[in-house]
């Protein structure tokens, strides 16, 4: 290559790096925000408190639509309801008890993709009784401390993490779950894991990509757990119940598995390890 162009190269990538890494520091220092349709490409962007109110109408439910919030419910400290939102100023949330229900929406879709300051969720506080829990966000973390009797969740982008849940209904396309305890479970799983301490009755779970990992299981009807790539692990499971294992690609090992239990489960991975032990 003639010297006199390697010069002019070298010289006007090292305009460009320069004037990036002039720009890059321009937009850190004046906390500068780009967006491009919906999405919000803040540097220095910070979410703030846009609603605090206290609720004072009984309610026995919850319903709850966020397109991207975190929300998490725990206990109140002076037995009332409160609900804390934390976002930008352009979130129209409404809050509202309507028939018996506590009714939380919140359409801000500015998506923030580089707010490293930023903390958009919702807090709760509820005082300890028994509620039912119907969730749906396209992108956000659910944390629980609070028991439902029934919890029916619907997210394609955030983790789950749950107290104790009677009955139980979780689609996820992308997130990890974890919950403490439940009797009734049905989960629908794109990509994440599933950690759950303790199932008392029945799980019907189905998981395309992502480990399984129960403690300890106790099942009163027949269930099934199927895996497309990722391991089952069942840490201490009854002996009342027959382990039906189908694997195309990995290892089986299910101790002391009692082929005349009246409870059976089915337990399918294409690709993954199964080990039950009891």
């Amino acid at each position: 290559m003639n010297k006199g162009l390697t010069i002019t190269l070298i010289t006007l990538l090292s305009l460009i790096v320069i004037t990036l890494i002039v720009g890059l520091i321009f937009l850190i220092d004046n906390k500068f925000t780009f967006k491009l349709d919906n999405l919000n490409f803040g540097l220095g962007s910070k979410s703030t408190l846009i609603y605090d109110e206290n609720i004072d109408e009984n309610f026995n439910k919850i319903d709850v639509y966020s397109k991207s919030l975190d929300f998490k419910f725990v206990k109140s400290n002076d037995n009332t309801t409160n609900v804390k939102i934390y976002d930008d100023k352009k979130n129209t949330a409404l809050v509202k008890v309507e028939d018996n229900t506590l009714k939380i929406t919140s359409d801000n879709d500015n998506a923030c993709i580089f707010c490293f300051y930023s903390k958009r969720q919702a807090v709760i506080s509820l005082p300890e009784k028994i509620y039912d829990l119907v969730l749906e966000t396209t992108s956000g973390d659910i944390y629980s401390e609070i028991n439902f009797n029934k919890a029916d969740l619907n997210t394609r982008s955030g983790d789950i993490e749950l107290n104790n849940i009677k009955n139980a209904n979780i689609k996820v396309t992308s997130g990890d779950i974890i919950i403490n305890e439940v009797d009734d479970i049905t989960i629908k799983a794109t990509s994440g894991d599933i950690e759950i301490n303790k199932i008392n009755k029945h799980i019907d779970s189905q998981t395309t990509s992502g480990d399984v990992e129960i403690n300890n299981l106790t099942l009163t009807t027949d269930s099934n757990i199927k895996v497309t790539s990722g391991d089952v692990s069942i840490l201490n499971g009854s002996d009342d119940i027959y382990y039906n294992t189908s694997v195309i690609s990995g290892d089986v090992k299910v101790n002391n598995n009692n082929r005349h239990a009246n409870v059976e489960l089915t337990i399918n991975t294409t690709s993954g390890d199964i080990i039950v032990r009891n």
